[in-house]
């Protein structure tokens, strides 16, 4: 499944995903944990996410399990390249 990051605090280390993926009103947003991420340490508002769905425990909602990210928000790249820009060079 597939879907975007609404938030995640890294300080907490958890945050929301909207699935893209089937109808959102039958899942709503679904709740990961940073113990789920997969080759990456946070998730920027509006990225790009793959994803299993899972029962959460104790009846709780949905949860994202295997969080892989696919894509940065545009935003996010357009920041990296201006620090890259602005770095400064060997003289």
């Amino acid at each position: 499944m597939t879907g975007l990051i609404v938030s995640y605090d890294s300080a907490r280390g958890y945050g929301w995903i909207k699935p893209l993926i089937g109808r959102p009103d039958e899942v709503g947003n679904v709740f990961v944990h940073r113990s789920q991420l997969r080759g990456c340490a946070a998730l920027p508002k509006g990225a790009q996410v793959r994803f299993d769905l899972v029962r959460g425990g104790n009846g709780r909602g949905p949860q994202a399990a295997n969080v892989k990210l696919v894509t940065l928000p545009v935003r996010s790249l357009y920041k990296r390249r201006e620090t890259e820009d602005n770095a400064p060079t060997a003289a």
